[in-house]
């Protein structure tokens, strides 16, 4: 059955300043448009008054079959970009991670395309673009059915100030709901875990009280429907992460939400890095329990100043009911 899956995505374009936007979770029933708030994280809880100057608005959405099968060819799925912005608008320029089974995926836009994992298109206002993901999926068994989801970042190559250091809604993620691939052969499934770093614990008490001091009767724990995904940061009042000597630390932690199994993936300057010859870390999500990410990086290779983020994407047959999150963009300064 042919559909359309519209999500609209609203960005603000903030006056004076602007706190790190934190999870951002998108998603929608069949043909229900939705905006993205770009919510803030439970570590971004100041400046939410800061005036917006204006908008930008795109629409993008699945527009071809609610189900694909893999035989072996290439899954080819058709996708729509809108730059919904009037002729007074400005350009909209996009990144586009595509995720399957919670692992990045190498794709193509034209059969004669080369392949990459993130592939950036800017649109002018008012303009439209049919586009088409090929690839042949890197994860999956004979057997399974997996989830794809596109990921678009907003302004992925913006990088703000050090001195001011705020993405505001730059690098921000917006997504609809996955669909599914049925598997009929196995996934080329080259990519590995990586096997260290991931500690589970109890989640604080002081951030437990937080989460049901927000919920007026008490009854409900909000922390059953919310999942929160961050990178610690060295000073609240700051996006700014700083390597020593070609290396750096990087903590994460992720909590809340429902017990299904998360793959994450972490981004330097929009490009998804190893870590000790790993692609990604799975993390296994339970009530009540908050699971610590440290994992070194070395930034011999890089700039003085770059961007760093992190994905997780819902792997496994839970896919439809917790899907994407992102943490907030850092800025990676490497002296």
């Amino acid at each position: 059955m042919k559909n359309m899956k519209q999500v609209i995505c609203i960005v603000m374009s903030m006056l004076f300043f602007c706190v790190g936007c934190g999870t951002e979770k998108v998603s929608n029933d069949n043909n229900t448009v939705v905006e993205n708030e770009f919510n803030n994280s439970e570590e971004s809880s100041d400046g939410m008054d800061a005036m917006a100057e204006n908008e930008s608005r795109f629409a993008f959405g699945f527009t071809g079959e609610d189900k694909y099968i893999y035989n072996g060819d290439d899954v080819e799925v058709p996708f729509y970009l809108e730059n919904s912005n009037s002729s007074e608008g400005e350009e909209v320029t996009v990144g586009i991670i595509l995720l399957i089974d919670g692992n990045v995926q190498s794709y193509k836009l034209d059969e004669s395309d080369g392949e990459e994992v993130f592939k950036r298109i800017t649109l002018k206002p008012g303009e439209n673009k049919d586009i088409t993901f090929y690839f042949k999926p890197v994860s999956g068994k004979k057997g399974d059915t997996v989830g794809i989801l596109p990921v678009l970042i907003y302004n992925p190559d913006s990088l703000p100030e050090e001195n001011a250091a705020c993405f505001g809604n730059n690098q921000s993620l917006c997504a609809n709901i996955p669909l599914e691939i049925e598997m009929k052969k196995d996934g080329e499934n080259n990519l590995k875990e990586i096997k260290d770093g991931v500690e589970m614990g109890d989640i604080p008490e002081e951030i437990v009280a937080k989460y049901k001091s927000t919920i007026a009767s008490g009854v409900q724990d909000s922390l059953d429907a919310d999942c929160v995904f961050s990178i610690l940061k060295e000073n609240d009042d700051s996006c700014v992460i700083n390597g020593k000597n070609g290396k750096i630390t990087i903590t994460m932690r992720m909590f809340g939400g429902l017990n299904v199994e998360d793959k994450i993936t972490v981004f330097v300057n929009n490009n998804p890095v190893k870590i000790n010859g790993g692609d990604y870390f799975t993390v296994k999500m339970q009530k009540g329990k908050m699971a610590t990410i440290t994992f070194d990086l070395d930034l011999s290779e890089y700039d003085e100043i770059n961007s760093i983020y992190a994905i997780a994407m819902t792997s496994g047959k839970y896919y439809e009911l917790q899907d994407v999150y992102k943490t907030d963009s850092m800025l990676l300064v490497n002296r």
